[in-house]
């Protein structure tokens, strides 16, 4: 006695064009229908099953993702990729050097915490005898949470430089610059802005000369804007009568990103260099 066939919705995996099993001993160890000849498949992992009348061809999984097999109430299978629930985290990428940024598959939201450069120390030129130069300020910190994204799109983010140091001929520390995140082809509510904080002044003068700290770097148009902290004017004290003195470089304006750079102290001594920009984005399904 022959077998029948595999009753409806019984599926085979296509292995090499031929059914796993090669449908062998489908009942008590009896082969199947004689000539029964399966469906081609043309991808691995094709199956077939039976739609009530004939045998067909459900394509394997070509997504390059990890596919679940899924059926209609009418007994049609197909493979689908699982949408991550809303709010699942997806990724998080800290950004280096200025790029283009796509939002990458599966997000629809994005929580972003940006920075600006900070400035360069100025230095003290060799003449100087004993003098000191100012910190400079923080860069700016921003915070923006983002909705409403479209996976493929991208924005365009420009990171902010830091500023060179002072030269030891008394040059002035170099400005940071600001870092941007602006639309691209995903439009944004607003471009985010971290603004850097300017280098502080050398000085070729003589002793007891201090140069200024800067103000810290400012940011718009985050959920949270933060200003960064104030860099410190450069100290100096010469009290001859009790053989006593001091010089010390500013301090910079602190941040846990950003912070600025720290003044000097002496002759003939460079700055300090500041600190670059920076982008993190989480992003959320």
């Amino acid at each position: 006695m022959v077998a029948p066939l595999p009753p409806p919705n019984k599926f085979w995996v296509m292995t090499d064009g031929r059914p796993t099993q090669e449908f062998a001993l489908w009942a008590a160890g009896v082969p199947l229908t004689p000539g029964f000849t399966p469906p081609a498949p043309s991808h691995a992992g094709d199956m077939i099953y039976w739609t009530g009348s004939a045998w067909a061809i459900v394509a394997g999984n070509s997504t390059g993702q990890t596919a679940v097999l899924q059926e209609t109430a009418g007994g049609v299978p197909s493979f689908a990729v699982l949408a991550a629930a809303s709010g699942t985290l997806v990724s998080i990428v800290a950004y280096n050097g200025s790029q283009t940024i796509a939002v990458p598959a599966g997000a629809t939201k994005a929580f972003v915490r940006m920075w600006g450069g900070s400035g360069g120390s100025g230095g003290l030129g060799p003449i100087t005898s004993n003098a000191a130069t100012g910190g400079t300020g923080a860069a700016a910190y921003l915070e923006k949470y983002l909705t409403g994204l479209t996976p493929g799109l991208n924005v365009v983010y420009t990171q902010g430089a830091a500023g060179l140091a002072g030269t030891s001929a008394g040059g002035a520390g170099g400005n940071g610059t600001a870092s941007t995140l602006a639309s691209g082809t995903q439009a944004l509510p607003a471009t985010l802005t971290a603004n850097g904080s300017n280098g502080s002044a050398g000085t070729n003068a003589g002793t007891g000369t201090t140069t200024a700290g800067t103000a810290g770097g400012t940011a718009t148009n985050g959920d949270i804007n933060i200003t960064g902290a104030p860099g410190i004017q450069g100290i100096t004290a010469d009290q001859n009568a009790v053989a006593f003195a001091l010089f010390v470089g500013g301090a910079p304006g602190g941040s846990l990103f950003a912070p600025g750079a720290a003044g000097v102290s002496g002759n003939g001594v460079a700055g300090k260099a500041g600190a670059p920009g920076g982008l993190i984005i989480m992003w959320f399904a």
